[in-house]
């Protein structure tokens, strides 16, 4: 059986905490917020869902039901998306020295901030499952990390 010294093991684990350095996390945390962004905008802007897995809503006015069938868009249900200024203005950006994921825009921020209250609905947060996707994907990253540290 191999012997650990207590001194093997605290050099191991000062490297293994090297590992995760500001530039590291961001190299982990860009991918991630990026997944994130992919399946946050596919709930929000293809399936029309809120936060909670229900509708956002409906679209309730004739004249813009008219409008958006005219520009070859569906009338189902309310999926936020017309000209796809609001999808481009949510995205991953940086903030300081940090990437975040938000609106890149004052309008798009206004707009759907608009929506969750004119809905009543919770729409820009994670669903639980999102959440859940986004943890097991950063086990996996900080599980890399930690295989090339040893």
């Amino acid at each position: 059986m191999a012997e650990i010294k207590l001194e093997d093991f605290n050099e191991e684990l000062a490297k293994a905490a090297n590992l995760f350095t500001p530039k590291k996390i961001k190299q982990i945390q860009f991918p991630i917020l990026k997944f994130y962004e992919g399946t946050s905008k596919y709930r929000i802007f293809n399936e029309g869902k809120a936060t909670d897995g229900s509708l956002i809503g409906r679209y309730r006015s004739l004249s813009y039901k008219k409008a958006r069938e005219a520009k070859g868009r569906q009338t189902g249900y309310k999926d936020l998306e017309f000209f796809g200024d609001l999808r481009r203005s949510l995205t991953v950006g940086t903030n300081g020295d940090e990437f975040v994921f938000g609106f890149a825009t004052d309008k798009g921020r206004l707009i759907g901030q608009y929506q969750e209250t004119q809905t009543g609905k919770e729409i820009w947060s994670p669903t639980s499952s999102e959440i859940k996707d986004i943890n097991k994907l950063l086990a996996k990253e900080i599980t890399k990390c930690l295989k090339s540290a040893f």
